[in-house]
């Protein structure tokens, strides 16, 4: 009887330890539904990287900071293309040059090379084509790195395609070439820059006066630059800039002036409006008639992208207006890339980096 009675006391101490040991995790249980879980706080994607210019093909060129190399993040600040390598290009027709030691090639946007790194030189890929060298000779190759132009040593500089055609040189003579590599404007002057919206702004030195002019992809010269005028810039727009006494104006392509020569510094059109200062530290926004739309007011002003400027004042940092010069997101960075795509790259003044959106929003830090 005493075993039995010993071994009754101890199932139901057995038991009684059991329904306390449950109701404690039925407690503990309800009081973890209750109590908020605290949030995990992500580790910042940006830290730790340098970025570079703003977003081309979804894609930004970042320098990792202790590597000291080069990769590329994607729109969620996720590493796309892990930092390898000496140097890196925007993307441009979905490649982007990068450089390996001393040695360019070619990667897509999986980070694969698609042209390994070999050539001393290589430009973006523009209209399909990219300009290289080994050495000293050139070549023009495809997006699949094969030459479908070998120049060799025929020219001293070759530009790169732009409206079909590519400035080249020889003995300090500038023509341009097709993408056949033919010679369609023979090497007779003294600069030229690559064509944009069908021309380009050529220089033909001679005694005593050096002139500017624009031709035409046949070579024809159809805008003269005013005389007394130095030289022009490519058109944006229908415009381009001329300077006269160190003062910037603005031509049409009759070669007319349409905007005098009022401004010390200036930068192209875009989206109508131009970014133009009397003097380096007062500037504002000219339209295509030369009304001052936006006040002098900016030490720096950028031009317009995406309906967005980044501006900045000495006092207030970076930050972002209309063309209505409304400031749609303050005025508070320290540094602040142009809208790509929808986002922009700021840096805060405790030096860490962001992305934004048009409202001004964080959406990657």
């Amino acid at each position: 009887m005493k075993m039995k009675k010993t071994e009754q006391t101890r199932q139901t101490k057995r038991g009684n330890a059991s329904a306390w040991l449950k109701g404690a995790v039925c407690l503990l249980l309800c009081a973890a539904m209750l109590i908020p879980a605290l949030p995990v706080k992500a580790a910042p994607k940006l830290k730790g990287y340098i970025p570079y210019g703003h977003f081309s093909g979804g894609m930004l060129v970042v320098r990792d900071d202790k590597k000291e190399k080069y990769g590329f993040l994607d729109k969620k600040g996720n590493v796309a293309v892990k930092p390898k390598y000496t140097f890196a290009n925007d993307f441009s027709g979905g490649l982007a040059a990068v450089q390996k030691g001393s040695k360019w090639g070619y990667i897509d946007k999986k980070g694969r090379e698609v042209v390994k790194p070999q050539y001393d030189f290589a430009l973006d890929f523009s209209e399909g084509l990219a300009v290289v060298r080994k050495g000293q000779k050139y070549s023009i190759i495809n997006k699949k790195g094969r030459t479908v132009i070998s120049l060799g040593t025929k020219y001293d500089e070759v530009w790169g395609f732009s409206d079909g055609l590519s400035g080249v040189s020889k003995n300090g003579k500038y023509g341009y070439i097709n993408k056949k590599g033919k010679e369609v404007i023979r090497l007779k002057y003294a600069y030229c820059n690559n064509f944009s919206e069908g021309l380009a702004m050529v220089e033909l030195s001679g005694t005593p006066y050096t002139r500017f002019f624009y031709i035409d992809k046949k070579g024809k010269v159809v805008v003269k630059i005013p005389s007394g005028y130095g030289s022009g810039f490519r058109f944006s727009e229908g415009l381009a800039p001329v300077i006269k006494d160190d003062k910037y104006g603005f031509i049409n392509k009759k070669g007319k002036l349409v905007i005098k020569p009022n401004y010390a510094i200036y930068q192209n059109f875009s989206e109508g409006l131009a970014a133009v200062g009397k003097t380096f530290d007062q500037q504002g926004y000219i339209d295509k008639k030369g009304n001052v739309v936006i006040k002098m007011k900016y030490y720096s002003a950028n031009s317009f992208s995406e309906g967005l400027a980044a501006v900045y004042t000495q006092d207030k940092g970076y930050g972002y207006i209309d063309k209505k010069g409304k400031e749609v997101i303050r005025l508070q960075y320290a540094d602040a890339s142009d809208f790509s795509e929808g986002l922009a790259v700021v840096q805060t003044r405790d030096g860490e980096w962001r992305f934004i959106d048009k409202t001004g929003k964080v959406v990657v830090k």
